[in-house]
């Protein structure tokens, strides 16, 4: 793990440290653990020359944001996982993202990269040491904050005016999404533009514009397997503009953000289905990630990495016509097809970008909207539950079982909200139930931890922890109207502001201390990305 002792190690052996930073969920985590960590000359390499640090990026937010921030500035666009190679006092000198254990054409592999680095600390050990100094010194003064003072403030008016058009030039009107390609929900984007749409008069041209990029993105969506029309869950992201190639991971998080952007389409719009989809995401979350005590864990992991160049393999997820023809009759099969866009050549159509699974796999999606809800009594309904049971007895996509803070607080939101806009008080008991769990199994009195793993409690809560429960019972106070609510969300939003907030710039770092003692660079959360902005949260609560 991350810490003192494995730079201790480091320093005392003046060897190099080598960190990978990725997450259980992800498949290219996944994948570089399979084909290159447990490749044996690979392994020699890293313990004969290295001190070697795992870390889980969603257990520590604050490393994988420093070696982001550093990646980024060096103009790498890099994912998960993220390998650096670090001075032993943990000074980078080498980023990178997936590596296959050895080169292809023009693409280095790991053992080639890792025997270049290591002959040049063999050689040149203070060089690289100056040099890494002299880069994350420099790295400090581009990425500095500005003081508030110095920055060129705009009008409330100019910002929706900014924000709007920006929204409007990236937005898909086919598709729906702000991408073009590979495709991101950008739920925070559709919650602004729900709100200003409400804040507009019913014939306002902004505000049926506003209303169309949330429902055509809702409702693209959900025309598309990222919801999972047999259970659904909603996957991470999708590889194409139709939403039908699902990045295949589930986080609790994207539940809890999907279910809030869907209550606030139907608002907005009085459509049922968005309603109906933001109950089914949070039965879903019930089924697949919760506690015992009442919190929910994190992620199912993508389970298709083992399967890649595998024409044997097969997924939780893919179906092949042969499948489905033994588990259906003859009507149930056409009905099933018709639905869920099944072909018999396979219909995944961003094949390259999910990296040789099966070529005759299917991906179902909602091509019809009654694959969403089949009618009562129907052949799709027979066929559905069917294949939902065959699902069902397939191996399970690993669950991380790790429970973390500040996403049970989402899903505390998403509860109330939905509970709230939908007057349905089962829903608001559940969200006052997970507080409670939150405050039993994650308080030790008045300190939050990060999370905790079983009954172990670790690490010391972020801002993102603080800000997202601050927002949960501002949410349900809103929704039950508790006194009590209200008056922890004020503890936890003054805790907030006291241990992150910088004044001086007007932003919340995403640690405690204002020097980081353990990593090179300031961490500053500003942007919405994988998770909502801690300092936008912080600005709504």
């Amino acid at each position: 793990p991350w810490g003192e002792e494995a730079f201790a190690d480091a320093v005392e052996q003046t060897k190099l440290v080598f960190a990978s930073i990725g997450y259980q969920a992800c498949p290219w985590s996944q994948r570089m653990a399979d084909e290159t960590f447990e490749n044996a000359a690979v392994a020699a390499l890293i313990n004969e020359n290295c001190i070697a640090i795992k870390v889980d990026r969603f257990a520590r937010p604050d490393i994988d944001l420093a070696f982001r921030a550093y990646a980024r500035a060096h103009g790498l666009s890099v994912g998960w996982p993220l390998n650096v190679w670090l001075t032993p006092t943990g000074n980078p000198l080498n980023v990178d993202g997936y590596l296959p254990p050895d080169s292809s054409g023009a693409n280095s592999g790991f053992r080639k990269i890792g025997t270049h680095i290591l002959s040049q600390w063999e050689k040149h050990p203070q060089y690289l040491v100056d040099q890494s100094r002299r880069d994350i010194e420099d790295l400090r003064n581009r990425i500095a904050r500005k003081p508030v003072e110095e920055i060129e403030q705009s009008s409330a008016g100019e910002t929706i005016d900014s924000f709007y058009t920006q929204a409007s030039a990236n937005f898909d009107p086919v598709g729906g999404g702000f991408d073009m390609e590979i495709k991101f929900p950008r739920y925070e984007t559709l919650n602004a533009l729900a709100e200003l749409a409400r804040s507009l008069p019913a014939e306002n041209f902004r505000r049926k514009q506003a209303t169309k990029m949330v429902t055509r993105t809702i409702g693209g969506m959900l025309s598309g397997a990222i919801v999972d029309p047999l259970d659904g869950g909603v996957f991470r992201y999708a590889l194409d503009p139709k939403w039908r190639t699902p990045q295949f991971e589930k986080l609790l998080v994207d539940q809890a953000r999907f279910a809030l952007a869907a209550i606030a389409a139907y608002e907005i719009s009085g459509d049922e289905s968005f309603a109906a989809a933001a109950r089914r995401v949070l039965e879903f979350a019930d089924a697949a990630l919760a506690a015992p005590d009442g919190c929910y864990y994190t992620s199912l992991a993508d389970d298709t990495a083992a399967l890649r160049g595998d024409p044997r393999g097969s997924s939780y997820y893919l179906w092949g016509t042969a499948e489905l023809g033994s588990l259906l009759d003859p009507a149930e099969v056409d009905a099933f097809n018709a639905a869920f866009g099944i072909r018999a050549g396979g219909n995944i159509t961003a094949r390259g970008q999910l990296g040789g699974l099966p070529s005759n796999a299917n991906i179902p999606y909602a091509a019809i909207p009654a694959a969403r809800a089949p009618a009562a009594g129907t052949v799709l309904e027979k066929a559905v539950e069917k294949v939902r049971k065959a699902r069902a007895s397939r191996q399970q996509p690993a669950r991380d079982e790790t429970v973390i803070a500040g996403w049970n607080g989402m899903m505390v939101s998403a509860l109330a909200r939905v509970g709230d806009a939908l007057d349905d008080p089962q829903l608001i008991a559940r969200a006052t139930a997970l507080a409670g769990a939150i405050e039993g199994s994650l308080f030790d009195k008045d300190e939050l931890a990060r999370g905790r793993v079983g009954d172990r409690r670790f690490g010391s809560a972020y801002s993102e922890d603080y800000i997202y429960l601050a927002r949960a019972y501002l949410d349900l106070h809103r929704a039950a109207d508790s006194q009590a609510t209200l008056d922890k969300a004020s503890a936890l939003q003054a805790r907030a502001n006291e241990r992150f907030f910088d004044s001086g710039r007007g932003i919340y770092h995403l640690t405690p201390t204002r020097a980081i003692t353990e990593l090179p660079l300031e961490l500053w959360v500003i942007n919405d990305g994988d998770l909502p902005s801690p300092s936008g949260i912080a600005a709504l609560n």
